[in-house]
């Protein structure tokens, strides 16, 4: 995931400060903080662990 962050999301990104981690006012309340912020811009990461399992034990990348 660093691989692919670092050759494909990071140039994506607008020019500008990168803050990790921010919370906010209820933050505490709901559990929630921005995984970053980039030139202003807010990114939330999801990620899990695909699909069922495949015979061979490896899983298939899928959209929610």
């Amino acid at each position: 995931m660093r691989n692919l962050a670092l050759g494909q999301l990071l140039p994506a990104l607008p020019a500008g400060p990168v803050t990790t981690g921010v919370t906010f006012d209820g933050s505490a309340d709901l559990n929630a903080d921005a995984d970053l912020i980039a030139g202003g811009l807010l990114v939330d990461f999801k990620a899990g662990q695909g699909g069922k399992p495949r015979a061979d034990g490896t899983r298939a990348a899928s959209q929610c």
